[in-house]
């Protein structure tokens, strides 16, 4: 009797519960569906690369838990501070899966919600760009542009834009003789010029935009060397420069940058960084003043330029009917030169990271050229060799031994972002390639054979009535 009590209490319990839960149950259910269904994504919508199109929320988690499993130590983002890039540690992010879904817009491409430690990410700059002082705010804004960088699927960013906003100092300075007083007027109208990321100045363009229309070329050249020099301690590309074919006086050698107004040989450089700079001039007394104002780099460029090698003239002889005896010297000829500048990228810590050849200038001899009676001609060899040891300037296959090539070019190289075919410009005495030249037929030589001698000149000698330029090359014959 008492065991039949209890086995139907129990049962009246045991129902009363199945019913309590069946209700509850269902109606948990008919909120969440009724009341608060379950979101479902529609077509063409994605979180960062997952396609979660026609998929529930719970779906959607389930796949971008599936498919960004090794997305920490698969993905890189590169942190680029003006002249410097940097890995950040991937270590120091973390991806939200819950708040990415959550927000997820339908039929959107999504990006994911990523979380940066401000820590590891102060810790980051101060170590890559120590240069710059990040601020508090600084770090915070950086820290929630790498995050979003990382949610975008950008794997480079840049953080020293204009928008960032950090102190400007002078960046770079340089002092260059200056002795003509046109380079003042010069340097007024580039004082104050902004040049723009990405901006290409050019000297040319910046004078004729400041109305100065007769400005000599050496003046220009004075401000355009000076420029050159300033260029070569930031991160910037050159884009032309030109040298000339005389040493300078002025300029240090290897910083020369020759402008000549007629043949468009300007001075033009690039500025290659995501930030603007401005740029300043000033002239006094007989010194430029030129500087860059800016975002600090991050690298010292330290610039020099190697211990010049000499290139001795050789000794070019004609032959003239007009000389009776002995010689004239009708050239004394000069030395030529040949240098090379390097450029070291530093860092803070006095570590050379790269060292580059920035560029090789060469300015050829002026060869000596001495002429002789028409008698002389019949001691010289057949090998184009004297018998007092002079050459007729060509050697046995008609190229010169100066690093001059029989077409004129030369061997000068740069690697500034000026051409590097080493091929010469004719007519000007300057170079676009950063390499000096003769100035094609106008300086070549020609024998001083007398006019009147006609047909009575000795018709025996290879010499006569034959022409030569400044490297010794045969360039014309009267045969």
């Amino acid at each position: 009797m008492n065991n039949k009590i209890v086995l139907q209490l129990f049962s009246v319990i045991a129902v009363s519960a199945l019913a309590f839960f069946g209700l509850a149950n269902a109606g948990a259910f008919a909120v969440d569906k009724l009341l608060f269904p379950e979101r479902e994504f529609g077509s063409n919508t994605r979180i960062g690369s997952v396609d979660v199109s026609n998929v529930s929320e719970r779906e959607a988690k389930i796949a971008l838990t599936q498919q960004l499993a090794g997305w920490q130590s698969g993905t890189t983002l590169q942190v680029v501070y003006m002249d410097a890039v940097a890995d950040y540690p991937m270590d120091a992010a973390e991806l939200l899966l819950e708040e990415s879904v959550a927000t997820a817009e339908t039929g959107e491409r999504n990006k994911l919600d990523v979380s940066l430690s401000e820590e590891a990410t102060a810790v980051f700059l101060s170590q890559n760009f120590p240069t710059v002082t990040f601020s508090a705010e600084d770090i915070t804004n950086i820290n929630s542009m790498l995050a979003d960088a990382l949610g975008s699927g950008n794997r480079r960013v840049s953080i020293s834009t204009d928008a960032a906003d950090f102190i400007k100092g002078i960046t770079a300075e340089t002092i260059f003789p200056a002795m003509s007083p046109e380079a003042a007027l010069v340097a007024q109208v580039l004082d104050g010029i902004e040049l723009a990321p990405g901006e290409t100045f050019s000297l040319l363009e910046s004078i004729e935009a400041g109305n100065l229309d007769s400005i000599s070329d050496a003046a220009l050249t004075e401000v355009a060397s000076a420029l050159y020099n300033l260029v070569l301690q930031t991160s910037f590309t050159v884009e032309q420069r030109s040298i000339g074919t005389k040493i300078p006086e002025t300029v240090p050698l290897g910083f020369e940058a020759a402008i000549d107004q007629d043949l468009g040989i300007d001075f033009a450089f690039t500025n290659t960084t995501d930030s603007s700079f401005i740029l300043n001039a000033d002239q006094s007394a007989e010194s430029l003043y030129v500087a860059l104002t800016g975002y600090p780099f991050v690298y010292t460029y330290d610039v020099y330029a190697q211990a010049p090698e000499i290139v001795e003239p050789r000794t070019i002889k004609e032959y003239s009917a007009l000389v009776t005896s002995g010689k004239q010297v009708k050239e004394e000829g000069e030395d030529g030169l040949r240098t090379t500048v390097n450029r070291l990228a530093i860092d803070n810590e006095d570590n050379v990271l790269e060292t580059t050849v920035v560029s090789t200038d060469f300015y050829p001899p002026t060869h000596k050229v001495e002429v002789y009676p028409l008698e002389a001609a019949e001691s010289t060899g057949t090998d184009g060799t004297a018998s007092d040891g002079t050459t007729d300037g060509t050697s046995t296959d008609g190229t010169p031994t100066d690093g001059t090539s029989s077409d004129g070019t030369t061997d000068g190289t740069t690697t500034d972002g000026t051409t590097t075919d080493g091929t010469s410009t004719t007519g000007g005495g300057t170079t676009t390639d950063g390499t000096a030249t003769d100035k094609g037929g106008e300086d070549s030589e020609t024998d001083s054979t007398d006019s009147d001698q006609g047909d009575s000149a000795d018709d025996s000698t290879d010499s006569e009535n034959e022409s030569y330029d400044k490297g010794g090359n045969l360039i014309g014959s009267g045969k």
